[in-house]
């Protein structure tokens, strides 16, 4: 499970860590401390297409949570997300 978890990290690309770095430095690190979507694309810098590919593929690696429990979806980093980025720090 270990060796999987490493490939998946080492297939990060620059958006997924920029994006792992966001909520991270934001603190959204928990469902109630969620970044609000329309806020994390702005912080992104990314056009809106490539925001919203980075966004499915780190949801489907289940790095980071979308929280859908109000009108304006948020998202967090999750705690696989926290180790995905460390893991990731530490290399460079």
């Amino acid at each position: 499970m270990e060796e999987y978890f490493q490939y998946i990290v080492e297939n990060l690309n620059v958006q997924d860590i920029q994006m792992l770095r966001i909520l991270s430095n934001e603190g959204a690190n928990a469902k109630y401390k969620a970044m609000l979507n329309a806020k994390a694309f702005e912080k992104s810098g990314l056009t809106e297409a490539k925001y919203r590919y980075v966004i499915t593929r780190l949801t489907a690696m289940r790095f980071i949570e979308v929280n859908t429990t109000s009108k304006e979806h948020s998202l967090f980093i999750n705690g696989y997300g926290k180790k995905a980025l460390s893991a990731t720090l530490e290399k460079q």
